[in-house]
């Protein structure tokens, strides 16, 4: 469940019942097990209009072989980035999610796919999936590759993404990742060779009650300058699509209750968000490079 409150400088405060999520868990044996995940999003659905929606995040089954090999196939959460697969309060701190895990990681980013998972040696885990590819005619400037996710709703496989994660946990207390994602993407415009790569890097480390976090990636779409052309062409106006988008961000939280009720150590957070930046690059002769957005959060 995440309610909460947000108000920004200039602007009325706005209350909203932002996700109601249900998950779904069942093992029909110690070697094969089900997960689901069903989401409500600002509170209820209602027809065509602009209000909330339902989304099928996550419906996969996962057999379990070995501890270095493991089989899942069906609606899956692309493993990039520190949020995306740990997208739901209180895994992160503060009202929103980093910005990099909306502008630059399109979280919750989730679709349709099969692939391997397992830890080959001590602490090193490994995730590697063949996934539907995002849609670049959706793509732009505003919302970056976000609105080019299928969502495994009749998805098209003419061509596919291929993506994956390693994660080292070796050290008690510390986690290390890299993860990335390459696709083509222009499978409704089949003369243009557009397509996604991503690359992510993360570090996570806990010491005591101190957290801290940090995070950097990178989106290159290949071809932008000719798919923004394509899209004028059938549209009028072109979208200015960027070719390449980057972030980072790092974060310090401290836990100042630990002892409270239930104790739960995830409760009672003082978080900040020391820095975090994002920008983009035109591709076309005439649109500068986007400015930079910097973000600063306190709790």
């Amino acid at each position: 469940m995440d309610f909460h409150f947000n108000k920004s400088e200039g602007n009325d405060g706005v209350l909203d019942f932002h996700r109601f999520v249900l998950l779904f868990n069942h093992s029909f044996s110690s070697r094969i097990r089900f997960v689901g995940e069903l989401e409500l999003e600002h509170a209820f659905v209602e027809g065509l209009e602009k209000a909330g929606e339902v989304e099928l995040e996550q419906a996969y089954l996962d057999f379990l072989l070995t501890r270095g090999f493991n089989v899942r196939a069906g609606m899956l959460l692309v493993p990039i980035g520190i949020i995306n697969e740990r997208h739901e309060p209180p895994v992160f701190n503060g009202v929103e999610r980093p910005f990099v895990d909306s502008v630059i990681v399109p979280s919750t980013w989730f679709e349709a796919g099969a692939g391997v998972h397992g830890e080959v040696a001590h602490g090193l885990r490994y995730r590697a999936y063949v996934m539907a590819p995002l849609d670049a005619t959706e793509f732009s400037a505003d919302e970056g590759i976000r609105n080019g996710r299928q969502k495994g709703s009749q998805a098209n496989v003419r061509n596919v993404g291929f993506t994956g994660r390693l994660e080292w946990v070796g050290t008690r207390n510390l986690t290390v990742g890299v993860s990335g994602w390459t696709d083509k993407s222009s499978f409704l415009l089949r003369r243009l060779n557009a397509g996604v790569r991503i690359g992510e890097a993360d570090v996570r480390y806990k010491r005591g009650r101190l957290e801290t976090r940090g995070q950097f990636a990178q989106v290159w779409i290949r071809d932008a300058g000719r798919l923004n052309d394509a899209l004028a062409r059938v549209t009028g106006v072109s979208p200015n699509i960027a070719r390449s988008l980057r972030g980072f961000y790092g974060e310090a939280g401290y836990r100042v209750w630990a002892d409270g009720p239930a104790r739960d150590p995830t409760r009672n957070f003082a978080c900040r968000r020391g820095f975090s930046r994002c920008s983009s690059s035109i591709a076309m002769l005439g649109f500068p490079a986007s400015p930079t957005i910097p973000i600063l959060t306190s709790l």
